[in-house]
């Protein structure tokens, strides 16, 4: 079966120039400061549930007093498509998809109206695609811009369980949540290593650095080998806390609205305090995939997500 085309909810071009004009540009280019004599690109990267939106918060501080930045990030872009919440209402797992091609386009509309009116910028990608970075640091270098990626090493499962656990919570406290599909994920996770390396050796940035699960600095150079052990060593002590009080949540939430997560229902490696070999998949991101859904949706407290 071939994949489903979602070209047909691409808006049209003058309905997209008209929505970034007047709502988008306004929020996310026109606060920050223009025509800076050296501006500034913050690349952020990592696969989706990484916590890289840490980063982000981080260089939105940092770049404040220097005239503050306008922010390229495709999903933070989603909901001005007309169509958002009608899509969440139909099937919110798919709503990236159908909005990726209007999303994407506002994203580099942004990207080319803060270089043409040198401004700072962050970009928010996932840097799973070499070419991709590449195109963006030639188009930052040709202006003159000073370039540092910043990109989060955290290993696939964490990562992985943190998509589901946003997804649940969101789910339960909007009627509707923010889905990544796994593809996606593991493309934009075994591509982050060779992104990284490509740019270190191009010198496409001035700076790269790393960070871990919990955006702490974790080394500046030889980017293949650190992010190449994210799925070679063992789960740290704070990832296994993570990943215990991620699953719990998880499940905490199904339960109160009123389905079960299947085969899984016995306790995970996580739960009972073990890590897992490299590559397995926790229990969860299946239960998670193939819970059955009830007729009805019972209310579910609250609870605070720590990645985004």
């Amino acid at each position: 079966m071939s994949p489903p085309d979602y070209a047909e909810f691409a808006l049209a071009a003058e309905q997209r120039r008209a929505i970034y004009e007047a709502l988008i540009r306004p929020q996310y280019l026109d606060c920050s400061a223009r025509g800076l004599a050296r501006p500034v690109a913050v690349i952020t990267g990592g696969q989706p549930g990484s916590g890289k939106s840490a980063l982000r918060r981080n260089a939105e501080q940092a770049l404040a007093p220097q005239g503050g930045a306008a922010l390229s990030d495709p999903d933070e872009l989603r909901r001005f498509h007309p169509r958002f919440m009608e899509f969440n209402a139909l099937d919110d797992m798919s709503t990236a998809s159908m909005t990726q091609a209007d999303a994407s386009a506002w994203a580099r509309q942004l990207l080319a109206d803060a270089i043409a009116e040198r401004r700072n910028i962050i970009l928010d990608r996932t840097l799973g695609s070499p070419g991709q970075l590449a195109q963006m640091a030639d188009a930052l270098q040709a202006a003159g811009y000073d370039i540092r990626i910043e990109a989060m090493a955290v290993r696939s499962e964490v990562s992985a369980v943190r998509i589901f656990y946003r997804y649940e919570h969101e789910r339960a406290l909007y009627g509707y949540g923010r889905f990544t599909p796994p593809a996606f994920h593991d493309q934009a996770y075994a591509g982050l290593p060779d992104t990284l390396a490509r740019a270190q050796q191009a010198g496409l940035a001035g700076s790269i650095s790393l960070y871990d699960e919990s955006a702490r600095d974790a080394l500046a150079a030889q980017t293949r080998q650190v992010v190449g052990m994210r799925a070679g060593r063992a789960h740290t002590g704070e990832e296994l806390k993570e990943l215990q009080g991620l699953e719990s949540a998880v499940r905490r939430i199904a339960s109160a609205q009123g389905y079960a997560l299947g085969e899984s229902a016995r306790p995970t490696p996580y739960a009972r305090g073990k890590g897992l070999s490299p590559g397995n998949t926790p229990d969860l991101l299946a239960a998670v995939k193939h819970a059955t859904m009830p007729a009805e949706v019972k209310p579910a407290e609250p609870t605070k997500s720590r990645a985004r």
